[in-house]
């Protein structure tokens, strides 16, 4: 059993008959949204959700604030919101930021995901089973920190020397990321976007053909080539589209 249909297999676990397609749509849907639309509905998006954020931490305080529990949201939705949408170049610069940091740390640990990567290639593909719900659940009790933690004890048990120049180049990688997305807001913006709604787009239609045409889909995945090739020019199309879309107009300038 490959990844696609293992993938396919815990779907259908976890999700009610019929839900795959649907969900597939969903996933090509957003990813058509995001890649079109993605930079220009960036703004009002995250004031949304930090409007949402208000209103969320402000009915925490609702016992301890001698206000009416809809003025007190009202109250946190309009700070909220107003943070989101002011502080906009600074969010942008600091998801940047975070997720520069994170691929720097990736690409300095790569040697130890790569022998990782070889190992379970080593291993009969039996051991990796897709097991059942049940015996999922039996796993599920460990959070993303401890994962992290005991990946950070692995890395630093193996190779100090990378342990100590991981958190150097995240830093600078950070807070490069940070700058970009500060000065550079619409850029990083356009990219990022353009690179999640490309994601989200092919995650969609892999989903689907696994569903309906799983012999098309090794085919596809058989011809690395042009399927690199297919997803460097949807991120090109994408980029080049949302740049078009969010271009200040010129001002004309008096004769």
């Amino acid at each position: 059993m490959d990844v696609w249909q293992q993938l396919h297999a815990l779907a259908d676990q976890h999700l009610p008959g019929g839900a795959v397609p649907v969900l597939a749509g969903g996933l090509i849907g957003l990813g058509v949204l995001i890649s079109v639309l993605g930079a220009k509905l960036a703004r009002p998006g995250l004031a949304l959700v930090f409007l949402g954020l208000g209103t969320s931490l402000a009915s925490q305080f609702s016992d301890r604030l001698a206000l009416p529990y809809p003025v007190l949201m009202v109250i946190g939705a309009c700070v909220g919101g107003a943070v989101g949408y002011a502080l906009y170049r600074l969010w942008v610069g600091v998801a940047t930021g975070v997720l520069l940091a994170c691929v720097a740390g990736m690409v300095m640990g790569h040697g130890h995901i790569l022998s990782a990567i070889e190992e379970l290639k080593q291993t009969t593909v039996a051991e990796f089973e897709l097991q059942s719900p049940s015996v999922q659940a039996e796993h599920w009790g460990s959070s993303p920190r401890e994962m992290a933690a005991e990946l950070w004890h692995n890395i630093r048990a193996q190779s100090p020397a990378t342990a100590g120049r991981i958190p150097v180049a995240a830093t600078l990688a950070g807070l490069a990321g940070l700058l970009f997305g500060l000065f550079a807001a619409r850029v990083a913006v356009i990219l990022g976007t353009a690179t999640l709604g490309t994601a989200l787009l092919c995650l969609g239609t892999a989903t689907l053909a696994q569903q309906f045409r799983p012999d098309v889909l090794d085919q596809l995945l058989g011809r690395e080539g042009a399927l690199i090739l297919t997803v460097l020019g949807l991120l090109a199309a994408s980029s080049l589209l949302q740049a078009h879309l969010t271009r200040r107009p010129r001002v004309p300038s008096d004769a």
